[in-house]
């Protein structure tokens, strides 16, 4: 089974929530940190704030990350600025806030590529649309991919922005590959 992959290809390193070892997850700061790490690509996960707001966070609340009990669904951005989600990771990132995906891409452009999770913790028929726009707006089609747990999703990328890369997220385990038998 080994022998029949394929290895010839480039490595691309990717900075998983961005560089959430040295900074609190889905963060400005995280986001920089591996862009200095030079990171081929920071990956991000993406919801709507009450009032269509894209930001980067991976739960569906705030518990995790700031001790408030609050959907990110249920919450506007004005008040999601009030809220620090950085003192969890470090005294160091006290009054980190939420970032919109807006901002992370200015960061991000031309400094290193996107892998922009859609985070489907609740429905939300919107959130592909309203990511495509903001990836248009910026013009950053040829510095980012989208991927997502969910297929349909991608596929109304797809079809608003053939020109926008997916990747479909697969999360069903295949066995241990040394078990696997070969021809």
């Amino acid at each position: 089974f080994i022998e029949k992959l394929n290895l010839k290809r480039d490595i691309a390193v990717t900075a998983h929530r961005g560089s959430s070892m040295d900074a609190p997850e889905n963060t400005l700061s995280a986001v920089r940190k591996a862009i200095s790490d030079t990171a081929d690509y920071a990956e991000i996960d993406v919801q709507a704030t009450s009032d269509g707001v894209v930001v980067l966070i991976h739960d569906g609340d705030l518990m995790r990350i700031a001790a408030v009990d609050r959907k990110i669904n249920e919450i506007s951005f004005d008040e999601l600025m009030g809220i620090d989600i950085g003192s969890w990771f470090s005294p160091a990132f006290r009054n980190e806030r939420m970032a919109k995906l807006t901002e992370v891409i200015d960061a991000a452009q031309n400094r290193i590529k996107l892998n922009i999770e859609l985070k489907y913790n609740r429905p939300d028929p919107v959130l592909a649309e309203k990511v495509v726009g903001i990836i248009r707006e910026k013009s950053f089609a040829g510095q980012c991919l989208v991927s997502s747990l969910d297929y349909r999703a991608l596929m109304a990328v797809k079809r608003m922005a053939p020109e926008i890369k997916t990747g479909f997220i697969v999360s069903y385990a295949i066995g241990k590959l040394d078990r696997t038998k070969t021809e």
